[in-house]
């Protein structure tokens, strides 16, 4: 079984703390761009997974860490296939040694960061980690996925396909300048996105 798909992609990033409520616009226009996104990949032949990010660790998760999450469900109502969900807490434990392989001025920085903030962890650290996850160049941490339905496809993919609202673009933009200046520079050019205007009904700008 080949270990990989061509394309990991990720859609309709989500808080902990609206697992139990409906989709917001953000998240059904998220869902939009995904399935014009899945039908193109498909008349190309191009293998893919998808992936639902939950942010757990700047919102407290409340309940059980399920996939069968009613927001999952509204999800699969959108007819969005689902096949990982993912807890970004978990990225933390990949940290450490990710940050052996930055400049170190760029460590320096994250360093001082993070001591400046009482041991937060930058948002975009946490998303230049997450693609690299996603791009198999690191290994998947303990219990951070959660297959969906029984197809279990590959996780990691040739390249990555990121559907985002645009008040996230600049923490991905970010975490791209820490990876260009990382052992991990050459998987800059495997990073893909999607970015469309956020409704504003509840709309993101954190992660």
């Amino acid at each position: 079984m080949n270990q990989k798909v061509d394309c990991n992609v990720e859609f309709a990033h989500v808080k902990a703390t609206d697992l139990d409520n409906e989709l917001s616009k953000e998240h059904i226009r998220s869902c939009q761009k995904l399935l014009v996104l899945l039908e193109q990949l498909n008349q190309e032949s191009v293998s893919w997974c998808t992936v639902v990010l939950v942010d757990d660790y700047n919102f407290n998760l409340e309940g059980e860490r399920s996939p069968k999450r009613p927001f999952f469900e509204w999800l699969e109502k959108q007819g969005c296939e689902i096949d990982y969900v993912a807890w970004e807490r978990q990225l933390n434990c990949a940290i450490p040694d990710f940050l052996d392989s930055l400049e170190p001025y760029r460590r320096d920085r994250i360093d001082n960061y993070i001591r400046k903030n009482k041991g937060k962890i930058p948002c975009s650290l946490h998303v230049a980690i997450w693609n690299l996850v996603r791009l198999g160049a690191l290994p998947v941490p303990e219990d951070l996925l959660q297959p969906v339905g029984n197809k279990r496809k590959p996780f990691a993919g040739e390249t990555i396909i990121t559907i985002l609202p645009n008040t996230l673009q600049h923490y991905e933009d970010e975490g791209q300048n820490i990876l260009l200046d990382s052992t991990y520079s050459n998987y800059v050019r495997r990073l893909n996105h999607i970015y469309f205007e956020s409704p504003n009904d509840n709309g993101t700008n954190y992660r």
